[in-house]
């Protein structure tokens, strides 16, 4: 209860203030503060001292107390509400330097953000860095303007700003930010929000291209890509230790196959596919692309996914006769019809989602309509596949 009663006494703090300064003198109010810091400070020791053995409460909780108890000190001595009103002053500097001394390291923003996520990407970090840049603006301008209100002793303007319009534009500037990181990064870890803005913003399926390297021209080509941390396939390959799929790593090559080439290709075959380790959310890929001699006119093109020490995957894709990206998708023959002319079985199999070690969205099997010892057949659904559609609302044969 006491942390409770302390944060309500800090937001109400220019209000109760501005009541007190019209019933009494500066110099009353400021022994009454002076008496409640000294009560907080007594039991910060009290806290502390079973933990530091005698050494008395942290400094980073200790500073700010000396700091307004100093300025609320001048008051009790000279009888000037100047000091009463530099508290909030007082306040936003405090901030200011722990954001600011933290950007010399690892900044306070990057700290809350690893308390609620195990792995962060370089996009991520560098966001989090700019976002601290940000708040120290925020904490100067603020504090500028109480200290602007302060001088002039304008009490009615000041418990007005510092006691209501601060906190408006802080929560302001927080949700925005808040919004605009799921909007960038599309990442959810099952915050009380997740279900108001996952349908806004959806998880990602796509990588995110940081530097293409074009010199090589038909023949060869690098893409030094990023791989989101909020990828829609992350919480069900696998539940709880996040891998990238194989089949996305193919997509990815596919995709940037017909960027580069500036039509859509039909594979007909994936030879030597390896996969050499596990890629992890947040890591920087670079692929690499390199056609047959012929360039453009070949019908094979190499791939290797290097990672920051090694190669991690690789292949080649074979692919039939392109067609251009503005041509109708092209309809594949269903082979449903070979357990259409079998007879099912009774068995009565279980549901796919109960026996794959994986979760949505990636369990695109629907059911279990037949099995014996050489083969099997399940039922897909497309509108499984959604978050792996194309722009045109394909679905890659792959």
């Amino acid at each position: 209860m006491l942390p409770i009663a302390q944060a309500i006494l800090m937001v109400a703090y220019p209000v109760l203030i501005l009541l007190a300064l019209s019933r009494f003198e500066p110099r009353g109010v400021a022994l009454v503060v002076l008496a409640v810091l000294g009560l907080r400070f007594l039991w910060l020791r009290i806290r502390s001292a079973p933990r530091s053995h005698g050494a008395g409460p942290p400094a980073a909780l200790v500073l700010p107390i000396a700091l307004v108890g100093s300025v609320v000190l001048a008051t009790a001595v000279w009888n000037d509400p100047i000091g009463l009103l530099a508290a909030p002053v007082l306040v936003n500097l405090a901030l200011l330097v722990s954001f600011g001394f933290s950007l010399r390291g690892e900044p306070i923003v990057e700290k809350l953000a690893r308390l609620q996520v195990d792995r962060m990407s370089p996009a991520e970090v560098g966001y989090c860095r700019r976002v601290t840049w940000i708040w120290c603006g925020f904490f100067v301008l603020n504090g500028a303007v109480a200290l602007s209100l302060a001088l002039r002793r304008d009490l009615e303007a000041w418990a007005f700003y510092t006691g209501f319009l601060a906190y408006v534009l802080m929560g302001a500037l927080f949700t925005v930010e808040y919004v605009y990181r799921h909007v960038r990064f599309r990442r959810y870890f099952g915050a009380v929000t997740d279900p108001f803005l996952r349908p806004l913003f959806p998880p990602r399926f796509a990588h995110e291209v940081e530097r293409v390297d074009a010199s090589g021209g038909t023949v060869r080509r690098r893409v030094q890509l990023e791989v989101p941390t909020g990828l829609a396939c992350w919480p069900g390959h696998f539940p709880g230790q996040p891998i990238l799929p194989g089949v996305v790593q193919v997509d990815w090559v596919l995709r940037e196959i017909e960027g580069w080439r500036g039509k859509r290709i039909r594979p007909s075959a994936i030879v030597g596919l390896k996969f050499k380790r596990a890629v992890l959310p947040g890591e920087t890929l670079v692929l690499e692309l390199e056609a047959a001699e012929s360039g453009f006119e070949a019908n094979e093109i190499a791939f290797s996914y290097r990672g920051s020490d090694a190669i991690v995957s690789q292949g080649r894709i074979c692919y039939a006769d392109p067609v251009s990206m503005d041509s109708s998708p092209v309809e594949s023959s269903s082979s449903g019809a070979v357990g259409q002319t079998r007879a099912r079985r009774a068995t009565a199999w279980p549901e796919p989602a109960l026996v794959l070690p994986y979760a949505a969205p990636m369990v695109w099997l629907r059911s279990i309509e037949w099995h014996d010892g050489r083969e099997t057949a399940c039922v897909v659904a497309v509108s499984d596949l959604g978050v792996f559609c194309d722009p045109d609302g394909g679905v890659g044969a792959i």
